[in-house]
């Protein structure tokens, strides 16, 4: 199983905590696919700061040029983007499967990736049907099932779905529909929700796999019920109940977090982690921490 990561500069401080954790806890060598979609730094500078965490490890690390494009904060340029650099970068994979990544996510614990749990998505999935007409993801694929013929998935993948498992055939495949880039970077009023709505129209639902907690996905204010410091606890706990290889925590939840900070920053030192990394990681406040300040009153979930 190949890995895949997008990432810009202002992911710089969780990428270097992703790729510690790769090259600490993946038990065998893999390829790690890492598209940089800003032109920000050199590919000498990626290069130099990365090639230390991948000694054990194949990096390949592409560059994309941003065309000149501006689109409605918050689904921006970068927004849409990222999602047709995820596919494109895991098409390239030269393995049957691929786990594709957001910079956040973090490994924390030893994992075979010859033995991941899933092939087609993370085992969180949502009924569209049971969502109201505001639901902005069945919007998306409503559209996409308009443009393209293709019959809608049953399921939709969850928040958050990275790590996100996929397989390469089924994500070539969508890759290379004629309708691929219209679909992400159309000016017509529908927000491309995510990226793995779309390739979900190229698996049968037969396919996917059972429904399973089992792997983490970087925590969300949205998911966030009263106290923030709590939830992040109780969320740590979660991690070690399921034994869930991975874990992180969104940019905007590291904002809003307190005591939480030096907790959650010396669970992940207790792991083996650099504290220098992690401490970077858990403190460093983003300037772009939009993501979904806005969505609560019309996503309608």
């Amino acid at each position: 199983m190949d890995l895949v990561t997008i990432a810009c500069e202002r992911d710089i401080q969780d990428l270097l905590l992703q790729a510690h954790s790769i090259d600490k806890f993946i038990e065998k060598p893999c390829r790690h696919w890492i598209t940089v979609e800003d032109e920000s730094l050199t590919p000498e500078e990626w290069y130099s700061l990365l090639s230390p965490y991948y000694t054990r490890h194949k990096l390949n690390l592409a560059f994309s040029k941003r065309p000149d494009l501006e689109f409605t904060p918050p689904f921006t340029l970068g927004w849409r983007r990222q999602q047709m650099l995820k596919l494109a970068t895991a098409a390239k994979s030269l393995d049957d499967t691929v786990l594709v990544l957001d910079s956040k996510n973090i490994f924390v614990r030893p994992t075979d990736l010859d033995n991941w749990p899933f092939k087609h998505g993370n085992g969180k999935y949502i009924n569209p049907e049971e969502r109201s007409e505001m639901y902005l993801p069945r919007k998306w694929t409503d559209f996409i099932a308009s443009k393209t013929g293709m019959i809608e998935p049953k399921r939709h993948p969850g928040v958050l779905e990275a790590p996100f498992a996929a397989t390469t055939s089924y994500v070539k495949t969508a890759v290379e529909h004629p309708l691929f880039e219209y679909l992400f970077m159309q000016e017509e009023g529908v927000i491309p929700m995510a990226e793995w709505h779309y390739y979900y129209f190229f698996v049968d639902d037969d396919l996917l796999d059972s429904p399973e907690h089992i792997v983490c996905s970087a925590l969300d204010h949205l998911s966030i019920e009263g106290n923030v410091d709590e939830y992040v606890n109780d969320q740590i706990q979660f991690c070690l109940n399921v034994n869930s290889p991975t874990h992180g925590i969104h940019r905007q939840v590291r904002k809003m977090m307190s005591d939480s900070k030096s907790t959650y920053s010396d669970w992940l030192v207790s792991l083996g982690l650099n504290k220098t990394l992690v401490d970077n990681y858990v403190y460093y406040e983003m300037t772009d921490t939009t993501w979904g300040q806005n969505l609560g009153a019309w996503r309608n979930w």
